[in-house]
């Protein structure tokens, strides 16, 4: 058996090579073994057969000295030491010269270089020859902004500092040219005439109803020319969009990965059909960003920017239905354009073309969500002029019920419970968790960052981001009152929709020994499952009756039991 060859990254200081070598090693689907090794045992490298099995990391030579002296200053307290100072000390100038001078750069295996950290990562995957699963879009695969310094510094370090960028700058042709070979190996080309429009989401702007307008729209679709792939949907209409289209599933590492082979399928089937235009749509497709912008450059992306509040609520609640949240609503601070910050940097990145779009009735192309995407994919297809919502928000009560039960019951028993809760709250009046203070501090931080923003071909509208800030308007803020008495009417409504739902929530709770936190909607659900009825329904389901046979008997028991 052939035993792996070990790849080595040189930990350059301040290069962010150690994060790069945490993504390699954590997210890959096949074992590598990629160890970061100190700068120093590079000289240790000589014969040329091993450099190839080398990988660097570079950052741009006054942003590395800029770093590593914001770390020095966070080290050593009050301290008094200089910019100027501090790259002036001999032992610090030239340290890519000291490292790499007797190396050539084009027979080391893997070369990285930290303000292109997204195409790095894709260019290591492939010096691995390996694939990659859904990355985190959290502080690990965000880029570290550029640290501002002044031009008397910066031509201070150029100047006393040449060997190190000469370094710096052959091994940017280097990666250059190596990144134009991987486009050309792995891009997928879109016919001469065609279109292709990807709908990135993101999660809470509206997919599900975009998603559920163009599946039963799909043949209207098609005679203008539109290839909408179909998709299931659950039982409330929610659905994942073309997301098994492209992305693939395994089992063994319970996790999710860009399926290359999905997607060259699909454009070749694409690519050789009558249609002039494929469209894709996932709020999913927004955690692969990375091999859309690489693989599919000429695509027309599709971005909605829903106001940061409205999107950190609604969070809140996918959270509670979907991720088993038992903690009250807390406003994270400070909030700000997260999501469109990353999209916007790795567009810009990539060159991709992202059409940003902003979730607001007063921002909408024809008024409506539904109007403005299908003005955004120029399609004629007829909207409805009211849209049922879908992925309902819970009502407050509700909220607090699936709070509790996440805490105990069983993944079924969510799902049942989950698919009541959505019926029951259609109707419900809108609510907030967000004071008037939240809203009056979180509108003047996000206007202020909106004017600090840099803007570029890349950008969304200024005029349309602070259009979208003023026009934000929570709904009446919901006090604990409010909620206490919904919760009783959902309680009530669940008993008499669904008795034995609520018979099972309680036998759950009862046998995990619930906390005190979800006490009183245990007691609650106690109260409502009595021994006399689960005793019915225990004799009802040996009998073989079925619900509709045993409703009215359960009716007649709980009418004597309102008498007594």
């Amino acid at each position: 058996m052939v035993t792996p060859v070990q790849r080595k990254l040189i930990n350059v200081p301040n290069s962010d090579a150690g994060k790069l070598q945490h993504l390699l090693t954590h997210y890959t689907r096949r074992n590598i073994d990629l160890a970061l090794i100190s700068h120093t045992a590079l000289g240790h490298q000589k014969a040329q057969d091993e450099q190839s099995n080398i990988g660097i990391m570079l950052e741009e030579p006054a942003q590395r000295l800029m770093k590593a002296y914001n770390n020095a200053k966070k080290q050593i307290e009050n301290s008094a030491l200089s910019f100027s100072a501090f790259y002036s000390e001999p032992n610090r100038v030239n340290l890519y010269h000291r490292l790499l001078a007797n190396i050539p750069l084009s027979s080391v295996g893997f070369i990285g270089l930290n303000e292109k950290f997204h195409q790095s990562i894709l260019l290591c995957a492939d010096w691995l020859s390996t694939d990659l699963y859904r990355l985190p879009h959290n502080r690990i695969f965000m880029q570290s902004p550029r640290l501002p310094i002044k031009q008397t510094d910066l031509d201070a370090i150029k100047k006393l500092y040449t060997k190190d960028y000469a370094i710096y700058e052959q091994a940017v042709a280097i990666f250059n040219k190596r990144w134009n070979k991987y486009q050309k190996r792995h891009a997928i080309p879109i016919a001469t005439g065609k279109k292709v429009f990807i709908h990135l989401g993101p999660p809470k702007t509206g997919t599900s109803a975009i998603q559920a307008w163009l599946h039963a729209n799909g043949k209207a679709l098609a005679k203008e020319g539109i290839y909408y792939p179909e998709h299931g949907a659950d039982v409330n209409g929610v659905s994942s969009g073309n997301f098994e289209h492209v992305i693939s599933y395994e089992a063994k590492q319970g996790t999710h990965y860009f399926d290359l082979n999905k997607l060259r399928s699909l454009l070749s089937h694409f690519n050789n059909s009558d249609s002039r235009v494929l469209l894709l749509s996932s709020e999913h497709f927004f955690y692969y960003l990375l091999w859309f912008f690489s693989l599919v450059p000429d695509a027309q992306y599709i971005f909605y920017i829903r106001h940061p509040l409205a999107l950190a609520e609604s969070g809140f609640h996918q959270e509670v239905k979907r991720h088993d949240r038992t903690k009250n609503f807390r406003l994270s601070s400070p909030l700000g354009f997260t999501a469109l910050n990353l999209v916007e940097g790795m567009a810009k990145a990539f060159q991709a073309q992202v059409n940003f779009r902003y979730f607001d009735d007063s921002l909408y192309e024809g008024g409506s969500l539904l109007s403005d995407f299908a003005h955004t994919i120029s399609s004629n297809v007829d909207v409805p002029s009211e849209v049922k919502k879908l992925n309902t928000q819970y009502s407050p009560g509700a909220v607090k019920l699936m709070m509790a039960c996440n805490a105990f019951a069983t993944k079924t028993l969510r799902g049942d419970l989950d698919k009541f809760l959505q019926r029951y709250s259609e109707n419900q009046p809108a609510f907030s968790f967000i004071t008037e203070k939240q809203h009056a501090d979180t509108k003047y931080a996000l206007i202020k960052e909106v004017h600090a923003r840099q803007y570029n071909e890349y950008s969304p509208s200024k005029t349309h981001l602070l259009q979208l800030i003023e026009a934000y308007q929570p709904p009446e803020s919901c006090s604990e009152e409010r909620q206490s008495e919904d919760l009783k009417n959902v309680l009530h409504a669940l008993y008499r929709n669904n008795f034995a739902l609520v018979a099972k929530l309680y036998e759950e709770a009862r046998q995990n020994n619930v906390n005190s936190e979800a006490g009183v909607i245990v007691n609650r659900l106690k109260a409502y499952s009595s021994f006399s009825v689960k005793l019915l329904l225990y004799k009802a389901a040996t009998a073989g009756l079925s619900r509709l046979n045993i409703l009215p008997i359960f009716r007649k028991f709980v009418n004597m039991r309102k008498s007594k």
